[in-house]
């Protein structure tokens, strides 16, 4: 019994550093993550912007042959 205890303080003491690089590689995965998400927000409003002041040439055309059918 005494090396079964042995055997479980030598896990426990194994476990704390994984677990402690476990913890900074989620913080590093978070930080990845959201600066990804910021920048896929600031590409959607770059392209919502662009969209209002230049509308897409299917628009155009669609609008030039509404305006040439009447």
């Amino acid at each position: 019994m005494y090396s079964c205890k042995q055997s479980r303080q030598v896990s426990v003491s194994y476990q704390e550093p994984a677990s402690r690089g476990h913890d900074l590689h989620g913080a590093h995965e978070v930080l990845v993550t959201m600066s990804l998400i910021s920048l896929l927000h600031y590409l959607f409003l770059l392209l919502h912007l662009h969209l209002l002041v230049f509308p897409p040439l299917c628009l155009r055309t669609n609008s030039e042959i509404q305006l040439s059918q009447f």
